[in-house]
């Protein structure tokens, strides 16, 4: 990236990245004086004060604590800012705060937000303020690529080196490649991996009817659509380009098509449920089609298709099979999970009988999962025993 020195442009080079905890926020260790200098101009000051990453963005003042965001991936550039305008400063979204854009590696863009936890600045005010840039883990665990933070404050020109970068041409995304089949082959089975190389990489994980789509990240349940019934083929997903996939209508998946019975045809949906996916970020995905019950009953053809950046896969929805597992010790813990949940199993004892099985229907009928007497990987995500 070639960089030019203006005027209203300030460069920051704030150093490499440590991990402290797994759990921990990942701070990045600034070696620039430059990290705690105070940038003053007519309507506002502010100092760099910490750049880290975050599952979450939050603050505690006194004994509240603001958040902001879902759970995911966050690069944070923390910063105290003082608003010597006339007027408040908005603490979300303000237009004062523009043109705010994450660079990886000179090609993955990422959009960021400009956020205040506590409130609106009012004049002559002071508060800290965070740029946020919903990442990916990639981004996180590569301390040789380069990554640059760009943004404008009252239109003067900022721009951040975070990491310089080592000059090498391998990309992050040559790195998410893994082995799979060539997308020459249209039809995908149940644990089929799929990629272009360039554009996308995805594992056909899952095939499934259910009344309502939904998925749990962490505290937070996902639910998209009303209530009905559907087919759904779920995706893990990786987005290899270098903008962000939105989550959902994504042009980049089209003619989604079921057709049953080689006459009565069902348009279908793409849906991400909890976020966009950024540059080489991976999410669930779900190609979804509305039914009647009489196509899950029948027994005649029933085949899915659709398109990702115009190459076009297949589904034979006739032909897949569950992954179960009955083992007693993993019973035991779905029987602990149901009854914490409120559906009431009986005492865990890594027997699945009729009780079990019960409320193992009525949690997955709840979560809006495949109504099945089997314990699936769907089933044990959902849970987080998975």
């Amino acid at each position: 990236m070639k960089k030019k020195l203006l005027a209203a442009v300030l460069c920051l080079t704030l150093g490499t990245v440590t991990v402290q905890g797994v759990f921990a926020d990942t701070t990045v260790n600034v070696s620039s004086d430059l990290m705690n200098t105070t940038v003053s101009k007519e309507n506002y000051e502010f100092t760099i004060t910490d750049v880290y990453y975050t599952n979450q963005l939050s603050e505690k003042k006194g004994t509240t604590t603001y958040s902001y965001g879902s759970d995911g991936k966050y690069l944070i550039v923390k910063m105290n800012f003082t608003n010597l305008a006339a007027s408040a400063i908005e603490q979300y979204h303000s237009d004062r705060v523009s043109d705010i854009k994450l660079t990886y590696n000179d090609k993955f863009e990422y959009e960021g937000d400009f956020v205040i936890l506590t409130d609106d600045i009012v004049p002559l005010g002071s508060a800290n303020a965070y740029l946020m840039f919903p990442v990916s883990d990639v981004i996180e665990n590569d301390q040789s690529g380069s990554l640059v933070a760009d943004f404008k404050i009252d239109g003067d020109d900022y721009n951040f080196v975070i990491q310089g970068g080592n000059g090498s041409d391998t990309t992050a995304a040559e790195e998410t490649k893994t082995d799979s089949e060539s997308v020459e082959n249209p039809e995908i089975k149940l644990g089929d991996v799929r990629t272009d190389g360039t554009n996308f990489s995805f594992t056909f994980s899952d095939l499934y009817y259910t009344t309502k789509l939904s998925e749990q990240n962490g505290s937070t349940t996902y639910i998209y659509g009303n209530e009905g019934y559907y087919l759904v083929a779920k995706l893990e997903f990786t987005n290899l380009k270098a903008e962000t996939m939105e989550k959902y209508h994504s042009d980049r998946v089209s003619d989604i098509k079921l057709v049953y019975n080689d006459k009565y045809e069902y348009d279908g949906e793409f849906y991400v449920l909890a976020a966009d996916i950024v540059p080489l970020g991976t999410q669930n995905a779900y190609v979804v089609f509305a039914v009647p019950d009489t196509v899950e009953n029948g027994e005649e053809p029933l085949k899915a298709s659709f398109k990702v950046d115009g190459t076009e896969f297949t589904i034979d929805c006739r032909n897949y099979e569950y992954v179960t597992y009955s083992d007693a010790e993993t019973i035991k813990k779905v029987q602990e999970k149901l009854n914490a949940e409120g559906f009431e199993c009986g005492t865990p004892d890594g027997v699945a009988g009729s009780g079990t099985y019960s409320a193992l229907n009525s949690y997955q009928k709840e979560k809006g999962l495949p109504v099945v007497n089997a314990i699936t990987d769907e089933l044990l995500t959902a849970m987080g025993l998975k």
